[in-house]
């Protein structure tokens, strides 16, 4: 109804003063016939619920609402709450595309276990323990040896496995793939957000992927700010820079990463899917 008033507003600010022309016909020559977008809109709405994949389209943006309330509820229910869902509305991104693999052993990489939080390290990793299949690998990296260390008993006793080193050094990267095995279904750049930072992680990491995986780099907003502004790419470029110009890529042709199949990006993050 709201919606109805708004179009209806819309229809009586619309109104256009034609010139004062002698009529040729009985319709003016300057044509001043204004569709009615109530109409319009009535129209649409019944092209689609006739179209033949309204109902699947209907079906499908219920399960997108469902999976994205439910990566919300799963993150709220653990103390702490990451900020993934409270500062941030990343549950969006997460329940969309991870909803789908929450059946399956899949093996997880996340960069950053969050030793500069104020509530600690670790609220992702019980997000991810408690969200994934019981059964999956997760991987958790951080620069801070010693914050690693404190926590290592706890997040043994998890099952969660750690890897140390800064993202930005391609001899560390080397060393995780190495050790990890590289192979990963997803991976989350939660690290130190700036731009060096992330690309290099993702040009290294990006192939370690498997095929139909997902790349997820969050905070993307931080590559613009004051002290990460210093910290651009080639010819002062940021990674959405990049990202935009792959975005391009998809629809028209270009360069982008081998094997991108699509990007995704809401409000400060964005996610890459691989090639199935």
């Amino acid at each position: 109804m709201p919606q109805k008033q708004s179009l209806h507003m819309v229809k009586q600010e619309s109104k256009i003063d034609c010139p004062s022309i002698p009529p040729m016909s009985t319709k003016d020559t300057c044509d001043c016939t204004i569709p009615d977008p109530i109409k319009n809109e009535d129209r649409s709405l019944k092209k689609m619920e006739n179209h033949p994949n309204h109902e699947n389209t209907v079906k499908a943006c219920g399960e997108f609402r469902f999976a994205i309330e439910e990566f919300r509820a799963t993150a709220t229910s653990l103390n702490p709450i990451t900020d993934k869902v409270t500062t941030h509305s990343y549950q969006i991104m997460y329940g969309i595309f991870l909803n789908s693999m929450r059946g399956k052993k899949i093996k997880f990489l996340e960069i950053g276990l969050g030793c500069n939080m104020g509530y600690g390290p670790g609220a992702s990793a019980q997000l991810w323990k408690t969200y994934l299949h019981k059964d999956s690998e997760i991987w958790f990296a951080d620069y801070d040896d010693l914050c690693v260390q404190k926590y290592s008993e706890q997040l043994k006793n998890m099952n969660i496995k750690t890897l140390i080193g800064s993202q930005d050094n391609i001899e560390t990267l080397n060393s995780w793939i190495q050790k990890s095995g590289g192979n990963f279904d997803v991976i989350v750049d939660d690290g130190g957000h700036q731009n060096t930072q992330i690309k290099i992680s993702f040009d290294n990491l990006w192939p370690t992927i498997k095929k139909g995986g997902f790349y997820f780099i969050e905070d993307m907003h931080m590559a613009y700010d004051d002290f990460r502004t210093q910290n651009r790419l080639e010819n002062g470029l940021t990674v959405p820079d990049h990202i935009f110009q792959w975005t391009r890529s998809l629809l028209v042709g270009g360069d982008k990463p081998i094997d991108l199949q699509s990007i995704f990006c809401q409000y400060e993050a964005c996610v890459l899917k691989k090639t199935d």
